[in-house]
């Protein structure tokens, strides 16, 4: 097992060190370079060739690579000049909401499959079970945000039961267990259903194999009921 491990990350290393540079080179292809980029409209050749100096970006590239790629190693992830705090703390100080998100719909969504899974495998070729077959597909083929821009649009912008965007209470600094709610059910909703689509797929095809196992026919024919 050790073996394994040790070759399954050697042999990682190679694609994660083609990620780093793929990654690091896709910021020099921005049109104008980075500086130009992060002045926007104020970039004059002066303002572009003292930002290059200040950021090391006038340096040769595989020097700007390696000094990326050390800082990148010992946790630092730069400086979101959008929001002028560095991408660490932003990342810290949003992951508890990502986190929310994630674990509400994963919970939700797992509950869900089951119930749906069991239901179709105990219900095969009825009705109820196509219909809940096509809408699986449905939803499992459709992109995730593209979903989540027609409920927002129908539920935000033209019903207007729920808000839009943001988290937390515009005019609230800690904002209530309801607003907080109302805030979670759009994304939230948007992430149960696709995830919903495809694990009770997986859930139904569990049940059904179980459904044809000697000790269910053996427990049918001594009389236990299908409930």
């Amino acid at each position: 097992m050790s073996r394994y491990m040790i070759r399954r990350v050697l042999q990682a290393i190679p694609t994660l060190f083609v990620v780093t540079v793929v990654s690091f080179l896709l910021l020099h292809l921005v049109p104008g370079g980075p500086a130009e980029v992060l002045l926007g409209n104020k970039a004059t050749p002066a303002l572009i060739a003292r930002l290059n100096r200040s950021l090391g970006l006038d340096r040769p590239l595989y020097v700007q690579y390696g000094i990326w790629l050390w800082r990148l190693l010992h946790g630092n992830l730069g400086y979101a000049y959008s929001y002028h705090q560095t991408v660490l703390s932003l990342i810290g100080e949003n992951l508890p909401r990502t986190l929310l998100l994630v674990v509400t719909a994963f919970l939700i969504s797992h509950i869900l499959a089951v119930l749906i899974g069991v239901y179709q495998a105990s219900r095969r070729n009825s009705a109820a079970d196509h219909l809940l077959t096509a809408l699986a597909y449905f939803f499992y083929a459709m992109p995730t945000f593209w979903l989540g821009v027609v409920a927002v649009s129908v539920f935000a912008v033209q019903l207007r039961w729920l808000p839009a965007g943001g988290f937390d209470s515009a005019f609230s600094s800690s904002p209530t267990l309801g607003s907080t709610l109302r805030h979670l059910v759009l994304p939230a909703g948007v992430l149960v259903v696709v995830t919903v689509a495809g694990w009770s797929r997986y859930m139904r095809a569990a049940m059904s194999e179980a459904l044809v196992q000697d000790y269910i026919r053996t427990a049918r024919a001594k009389g236990v009921s299908r409930a």
